[in-house]
């Protein structure tokens, strides 16, 4: 059975998932004029804010507010939210670099080649601004619905 404490806790979350996610969709549907805004609402990575970033800020700083930032369970989320938070600006990021480097150097290579070329999906990590808006955005939802608690 969930309790309440969880039941707010995956609230949170939520409010600040779709949250982000409405504000990217919105922002992508703006610059491109795209007509597939659920599909960008639902799946789409990378982009203005991080969603990611505002999920586990958003889930750290709510349990910060309601266990207390010297909690076991702080600290764990806490831990979380920073690996999460690295791997958007630092992983992810350089992986779409390469993908994009490899599409190239492929393309480059078909010249010589008649076989078909499937391009690998490059992946998007964030720009340091989109995550740090994600943060402020997730916890600012966790510290709301701290402090309401």
């Amino acid at each position: 059975m969930i309790n309440s404490t969880t039941q707010s806790a995956l609230i949170v979350i939520g409010i600040a998932w779709f949250l982000t996610q409405s504000i990217k969709a919105t922002i992508i549907k703006i610059k491109t004029r795209q007509s597939h805004w659920f599909y960008t609402f639902l799946w789409r990575t990378g982009g203005m804010p991080s969603s990611h970033s505002a999920l586990v800020s958003s889930l750290a700083t709510y349990v910060g507010f309601i266990e207390g930032i010297n909690s076991l369970i702080f600290a764990i989320t806490f831990g979380f939210a920073t690996i999460i938070v690295r791997d958007s600006l630092g992983i992810r990021r350089m992986v779409g670099k390469i993908i994009v480097r490899l599409n190239l150097l492929e393309k480059k290579l078909l010249v010589y080649d008649d076989q078909e070329h499937e391009e690998l999906k490059e992946v998007k990590g964030h720009e340091p601004s989109e995550v740090v808006v994600g943060v402020v955005l997730g916890v600012c939802v966790g510290a709301l619905f701290g402090v309401l608690a």
